[in-house]
């Protein structure tokens, strides 16, 4: 919704996917940071099962979901931030 749009301050550009671009947001209302997934609402079947595994995982070493929005034209998917760049740049 456009008041969870305003709720969330885009700070950093993190990287980007076949399904969407990620970046570090800070929730004002709670002063969180996070990491938001936007994808297209074009590729919500593709996504789909991500929100739906995200959703169900809750392990210590697994990102924590938070919540999915519609706003305007894409999916948002909220998620626990972690700092230290991707996994592939730690094992690759």
């Amino acid at each position: 919704t456009q008041e969870d749009e305003k709720n969330l301050e885009l700070m950093a550009k993190l990287g980007e996917g076949s399904y969407g671009k990620v970046y570090k947001v800070k929730d004002l209302k709670t002063k969180e940071i996070l990491a938001l997934k936007k994808c297209p609402m074009e590729d919500l079947s593709y996504i789909k099962t991500e929100i739906a595994l995200h959703a169900m995982a809750d392990h210590a070493n697994i990102v924590q979901y938070g919540r999915t929005l519609a706003v305007r034209n894409e999916i948002w998917i909220t998620m626990e931030f972690i700092d230290g760049g991707s996994l592939f740049d730690l094992v690759g």
